[in-house]
């Protein structure tokens, strides 16, 4: 019996066919009528709504439509009534809406409707843009992304076929057809990147920029839900302690699924000072204590710092590879030359040892200020009876870098003779421009 009435129906959609053929070749001069689908784009697993807009340049009463679609990546759910046919009827939208998501010939869905059953008659009204119907749809969580599914209009779906057409005053025509689609796209962060802002401190972010909405984006350090972000995010900050590594996975979330992730591994290493200057070389300018200070920077630094005895005396740019200080008195000192990298840390100190020598008059051996034979007995004390002195040079009257007993006998002709002057300093308070092993720790007569 089903079987007869389907063969029954199908002669009776021939003839209707063949009646709108007719119809439509009589009506060949109307305006053309456009039906187009409209496109949309998802993530796999996320459900997407496909537009049908008619452009009329007639009042349209009524229509069928038949749309397929690829079953290996599309569900269709549901159709439902476009914002322009749901307007009719003072917002009551139409008196008849017929759907079917599943119909034979498919995959595919039917749509039938007439907006008015009964007076006064309503019509689709005229403009480019009508929307009538919206298609929802699934996209297979499966489905591949950077792919699309196309929606073609089809007069084939059902039993008997659904023609899609629309009425014009009870009369069929059928509309030039536009195809749609729905683009499956990629389900995962773009542009990840991880990167440590700061080399100093151990704070790393991870940022992307999304290819579409995402209900969430969830966080894994080795493997562990750390944070759930809200799926606008593209960025995520941490900290960690020194020495520490870990696996960092960004994960999209869809539904319930979770998209393609970016990952990356953090490690916070212990920054290591840096390498101390090198070649460091110190002398002093024996007429004035002026020390001149050299050396060769080992490293990149930040800044330079020169401290005296573990004093800081001055803070030079990082490229300075000299400097000079001015020595005020005779003791010997330590001068550092220490490195500052960008991050703060110190390298080990460079360090000398320089001193000014106390000033002192020659052949004024026992410093009481004066010139005379207790000098040369001074000089007799030192080398014979065990005496002190607290500054050999001022008695090495020659400046051959020893004292002797020709010194003492240099210092009785000078004072009684008409000897030769002593070396200077002579006639006032200096120092030794001659390098020798000889040094002069105190002398009273010159502060």
């Amino acid at each position: 019996m089903r079987r007869s009435s389907r063969v029954l129906g199908r002669r009776i959609a021939t003839l209707a066919l063949a009646t709108v053929f007719v119809c439509a070749a009589a009506s060949s001069l109307r305006a053309q009528h456009t039906l187009t689908a409209g496109t949309a784009a998802g993530v796999p697993g996320s459900d997407v709504q496909v537009a049908i807009q008619l452009d009329n340049p007639e009042l349209v009463r009524g229509y069928s439509i038949g749309l397929v679609h690829d079953g290996l990546v599309l569900t269709l759910n549901a159709i439902e009534q476009g914002a322009d046919v749901a307007a009719t009827n003072s917002g009551a939208g139409a008196d008849y809406f017929f759907t079917d998501v599943a119909p034979e010939n498919g995959p595919g869905g039917i749509v039938a409707c007439v907006v008015s059953l009964s007076a006064p008659l309503e019509d689709i009204p005229i403009a480019p843009d009508n929307e009538i119907a919206l298609f929802d749809y699934t996209i297979a969580a499966g489905a591949a992304g950077g792919t699309s599914a196309t929606l073609e209009f089809s007069s084939d779906l059902g039993d008997p076929p659904v023609l899609t057409i629309v009425s014009v005053l009870g009369v069929s025509v059928f509309p030039a057809l536009v195809g749609g689609s729905v683009s499956v796209l990629d389900f995962e962060l773009d542009g990840f990147v991880c990167a440590q802002p700061d080399p100093c401190e151990c704070t790393f972010e991870a940022s992307w920029t999304n290819s579409t909405s995402f209900d969430a984006i969830r966080v894994y350090l080795d493997g562990v839900l750390t944070a759930t972000l809200a799926g606008s995010a593209t960025a995520y900050s941490l900290f960690l302690d020194t020495g520490e590594s870990v696996s960092l996975e960004v994960v999209p979330v869809v539904g319930a699924l979770e998209g393609s992730s970016g990952a990356c591994s953090l490690t916070c290493a212990p920054l290591a000072p840096p390498a101390p200057p090198a070649m460091l070389a110190c002398t002093v300018d024996l007429s004035d204590c002026e020390a001149a200070i050299s050396w060769q920077n080992a490293a990149l630094y930040a800044a330079i710092e020169v401290s005296l005895d573990g004093v800081l005396q001055a803070t030079l740019a990082g490229s300075a590879t000299s400097t000079s200080l001015i020595l005020v008195d005779a003791a010997p000192h330590e001068l550092c030359i220490t490195g500052i990298d960008s991050c703060d840390l110190a390298s080990t100190p460079a360090c000398c040892t320089i001193a000014c020598p106390q000033p002192f008059e020659r052949g004024d051996g026992n410093g009481d200020g004066s010139l005379d034979i207790s000098d040369a007995i001074f000089v007799l004390e030192y080398l014979f009876a065990q005496g002190s002195a607290g500054c050999v040079d001022a008695m090495d009257l020659d400046d051959n870098g020893a004292v002797g007993l020709a010194d003492a006998i240099y210092e009785l002709a000078y004072l009684f003779q008409d000897g030769a002057d002593p070396a200077a300093p002579l006639g006032a308070c200096g120092n030794d421009t001659t390098a020798d092993s000889l040094g002069c720790e105190a002398f009273a007569a010159c502060p």
